[in-house]
Formats: C-alpha cells, sequence, structure tokens
C-alpha cells in the first residue's frame, strides 16, 4: 500500500507537527509496515528535515515539491483556464497512486488554492469512474466557514463570475477526518454521511524528563543570543511563559503581552512568526509593538533554534507555563503540551475544542471563557458599526444563510448594548 500525504507546506507548524506525530504514532504501534509513504506539497522549505527525520524511524518515505500545489491568492482568468490547471494537478496526484492508494490531504478546504480542492475531485470522480483501488481522506484542520470570510470568498470567486459549488464531495471513494468531536458534528449537520466522517485527534509525542539546571541555563543562553541578534529584550535568568504558536491574527498575540503587568519580570516567547503573505501585517505590527515598547520576550525563534539548538520538549519544560489567548483553534495543541510536560495553561478556553480534552481529565478550571473590558459608549457604537458592515459584506456569500447572519448580529447586539 501507499500513503501519499498532501500539504502546501510542511513549514514548521500545526499542519506539519500533526503529520510528523501520525506518522511516528503509525510506527510506533506497528502500523506502517508493508507501506510506502509519499510527502506532496508546493514549496521546498521544510520538506527535506521532515523526510529525513522520518526516514531515520526506518519509515519507507520520500518527499516530493510541486509549485502547483503551494498557496495561490490571484483569481484565474477564466473558467476555462482554472478548470485546465485544476485537471493538470488531479493528473499530477493521480500520477502517485501505486496498487492501492490512500491519498491523505490536509486542509484541502481552506482555502488556499482552490485549483487543488478541485482537483482533488476531479481525481476522486475519475479514480471512482475507472475502479482504480485509490481513497482520499480530507483531513480537516480548519474550516473556511469559521471566521475565514477572505478565505471561503476566494473558494467562490476564483474565476470572473463563479468558484467552486462543492467543497465537500460525496463521491464514494472520499472520506473525512476530524480533529475534535465538535467539526465532526458541523460536518454532519451539514450533509456529510456520519459513516464517512472519522474523529482523529491529533497524535502528540513528550519526553517526560524532568529539565535539569542544565539544560534550562542552556535554553536561557540560545534565547538570549536570538534575542540581542532580532532587536528583542530578554532578561537571561528570568522566568517565561510560552506561546508554542504562529503569529498569526486569531491567535491574539499581541494580548498575551499584556499579562506581563499582571507578573512583573514575566517574559512573552512566541514560537513561529507568520508565514504567508496575508498574515505579515498583523505579524509586522505586533513585532514593532514589542520592540517599540521593549516589551520582555520574542517571536519566531522556533525556526531557527528549535530541533537545534534545543528540543522543543526541552523549551517547554524550562518554561513557567503554556498560554493561549487564540480566539479560534482547530485542535489545540496549546491546551495538552502544557499538562503532558507537567506545566499550567494559562488563558482563554474555547469549549468547542476543550470539551475533548475535559472528558480525559485534563484540567481546565484555571481558563477564562471570556474577558470583557469596559468600553466607553461611542467605542461600542463605532464597533457595533463595525459589525454590522462586515455581516452584510458577509451575507453576500453564496451559501451564508440569512439565519446565521441573524443569529450573528444578535450575539453583537448582546454583547454591545450590556
Amino acid at each position: 500500500m501507499r500513503i501519499v500525504i498532501v500539504h502546501y507546506h510542511f513549514f514548521p507548524g500545526g499542519v506539519t507537527s500533526a503529520v510528523r506525530s501520525s506518522l511516528l504514532a503509525m510506527k510506533s504501534a506497528g502500523r506502517a509496515e508493508n507501506i510506502e509513504f509519499v510527502l506532496l506539497c508546493g514549496h521546498e522549505r521544510g520538506i527535506g528535515e521532515l523526510t529525513e527525520l522520518l526516514r531515520c524511524t526506518t519509515l519507507d518515505i520520500k518527499g516530493f515539491v510541486h509549485p502547483e500545489i503551494f498557496y495561490r491568492q490571484e483569481i484565474w482568468p477564466s473558467r476555462e483556464a482554472f478548470e485546465d490547471e485544476a485537471i493538470r494537478i488531479s493528473e499530477l496526484l493521480l500520477g502517485y497512486g501505486k496498487k492501492e492508494t490512500i491519498f491523505w490531504v490536509h486542509n484541502p478546504t481552506i482555502g488556499k488554492n482552490p485549483a487543488l480542492t478541485r482537483a482533488l475531485i476531479i481525481a476522486a470522480q475519475k479514480a471512482e469512474k475507472e475502479s482504480l483501488p485509490y481513497c482520499f481522506l480530507y483531513h480537516i484542520h480548519d474550516f473556511p466557514e469559521c471566521g475565514r470570510p477572505n478565505n471561503l470568498k476566494y473558494l467562490l470567486n476564483c474565476y470572473p463570475g463563479g468558484g467552486l459549488k462543492i467543497l465537500y464531495p460525496e463521491s464514494l471513494n472520499t472520506f473525512f477526518i476530524c480533529i475534535n468531536s465538535s467539526d465532526r458534528g458541523l460536518l454532519i449537520q451539514s450533509g456529510v454521511p456520519e459513516s464517512k466522517v472519522f474523529f482523529l485527534p491529533n497524535a502528540i509525542s513528550v519526553n517526560y524528563e524532568a529539565a535539569s539546571v542544565t539544560s534550562t541555563v542552556h535554553v536561557d543562553s540560545a534565547l538570549e543570543k536570538y534575542a540581542e541578534k532580532h532587536g528583542y529584550v530578554f532578561k537571561k535568568g528570568s522566568p517565561w511563559w510560552l506561546m508554542p504558536i504562529r503569529l498569526i491574527r486569531r491567535k491574539n498575540a499581541l494580548e498575551a503581552f499584556f499579562l506581563e503587568v499582571l507578573d512583573e519580570g514575566m517574559q512573552i516567547l512566541i514560537t513561529l512568526d507568520a508565514n504567508s503573505q496575508p498574515e505579515y501585517p498583523y505579524a509586522n505590527a505586533v513585532k514593532d509593538v514589542i520592540r517599540s515598547e521593549k516589551a520582555s520576550g520574542m517571536v519566531g525563534f522556533g525556526a531557527e533554534l528549535v530541533g537545534k539548538a534545543f528540543p522543543f520538549d526541552e523549551l517547554i519544560l524550562a518554561s513557567r507555563a503554556i498560554v493561549t489567548t487564540s480566539l479560534m483553534e482547530g485542535f489545540g495543541f496549546a491546551f495538552l503540551e502544557g499538562p503532558i510536560h507537567g506545566k499550567p495553561v494559562i488563558g482563554r478556553n474555547l469549549p468547542h475544542v476543550t470539551k475533548d480534552f475535559g472528558q480525559l481529565g485534563l484540567p481546565l478550571d484555571d481558563l477564562y471563557d471570556s474577558f470583557y473590558v469596559p468600553v466607553s459608549e461611542n467605542s461600542r457604537r463605532q464597533l457595533k458599526e463595525k459589525f454590522q458592515i462586515f455581516a452584510l459584506h458577509y451575507s453576500k456569500l453564496a451559501g451564508v444563510r440569512p439565519l446565521a447572519v441573524d443569529r450573528y448580529l444578535s450575539k453583537i447586539d448582546e454583547i454591545y448594548e450590556n
């Protein structure tokens, strides 16, 4: 059997971690025997390191780069041009089929490349028509329908006059994986047959050895050098709170730095910088504020230091706590990485994600569900108007039901009228 794992890229981050941990878990459980693994992505960064790491575990794995699989922001000049590219990508994918093959595709509906989304549908239809022994697994980490209106708009309007009409195909050889039970419920409620939607939480591996004083000093020294090189303030010897995230807007990263006010001397460390064009303006603004205000902490050291100067487990064990202030998560690694290393988690609870963890006995009592800040009447009115304009814009997207818009506006009224 061959398993072809497809993603836009294998940069450091949540999806790459999930892919790595899933394959290591399969290997550990003895479920990788007689399986040939193939990694496909659209950018060369990261795939070499990931392939080599997995190959060192004796997995039979190879990696290949095809730029047409990577992110795309521009619309196609015509429907014909869009379909032509989607067909080319589908043929590329099917070219990796070999006897029994599973195409395990991560986040194919997120709206980063509509041609890939369409190509998977075409490939599945062709495989079904020709009775090829191929299966297509859509591994959903995030939905474009959940807080990503620009992504959804791009999918529905990726060429003049139209775009994709089907994101979640009904072909017999296509199935779906959700990383939390809430998302699985959403897909089923939307009409996907229950038998075709699987709940597969992300695998996590951990080194349970306690951090020694020597290792803590080692991490401290490496972080100090990074801070000096990149213009951040880092107080060697002082404790820090770790945010093992990528610097994107929904992570609410800047707000986390306000926590320093609550604990004088505490520092905030954010592991990964932004890695795509739409994310850069917010990320650059956050970094500018951190540097200009001389806040204690830093951003983006993970790509340079983690796995090279020190392992990720050692970084967590040397931290005082894990912080999460995110507005929205798919799986929520941060909620687990603290407790399994014996570290507390500080920040905002996301019940649609953490209910799965709570059922396993993870402590969630110290997290807050919401945090209301006093705002003047004039500011409340201005904010409310902005959200109403957003709702009007969002309501024009195909597939957005009036009931959903009304429910959103009702919630806005509830927040800003109280």
